[in-house]
């Protein structure tokens, strides 16, 4: 069962009245996202304005207007994390895969390094990993409905008063 939202916001000289659904938050003008647009590809860039048949964003170089319909998937920025656990587990699998190997040639030459190496050399590629995964630093990204991109009703200037009444 869905929550829906009445929500009355009236300001200097204007009044905006909007109804939203609580199973999806709304994008505020000027975040950054990311829109996959058939066939055009993704979209990065600013959050701008949408209306009932159409969604602006701000990208690198221009204003583009974009088809409601076209819109397939809606990403909003959740800012840059670290890759401390990855690095480690990618670190310490390939120190793990090349100590191993280090193990199985020298048991066919006959000298057994009983594990030593194996281990030594999956510690010290863990740990350097995860130092090199927690320098590199990735974009988030949350994947939300396309219909987060709601209409924005009215003017953005003006003190205002809210009310918010569910049913």
């Amino acid at each position: 069962m869905r929550k829906t939202s009445l929500i009355v916001s009236i300001g200097a000289g204007w009044l905006a009245v909007a109804f939203a659904t609580a199973a999806f938050a709304q994008v505020p003008k000027g975040d950054r996202i990311r829109l996959q647009v058939d066939p055009v590809g993704k979209i990065d860039g600013q959050f701008v304005a949408s209306d009932d048949s159409s969604v602006t964003v701000l990208s690198r170089s221009s204003t583009l207007q974009i088809d409601r319909d076209k819109i397939e998937r809606v990403q909003r920025y959740q800012g840059e994390h670290r890759n401390w656990k990855r690095g480690a587990l990618i670190g310490a699998g390939v120190g793990l895969t090349f100590g191993l190997l280090i193990e199985a040639v020298g048991s066919m030459e006959g000298e057994s390094t009983h594990g030593a190496a194996a281990l030594s050399l999956t510690i010290c590629a863990g740990g350097f990993g995860a130092l090199i995964g927690g320098l590199i630093k990735t974009d988030d990204w949350k994947t939300l409905p396309v219909e987060s991109l709601n209409v924005s009703l009215g003017r953005e200037s003006g003190i205002g008063l809210t009310l918010t009444a569910s049913f």
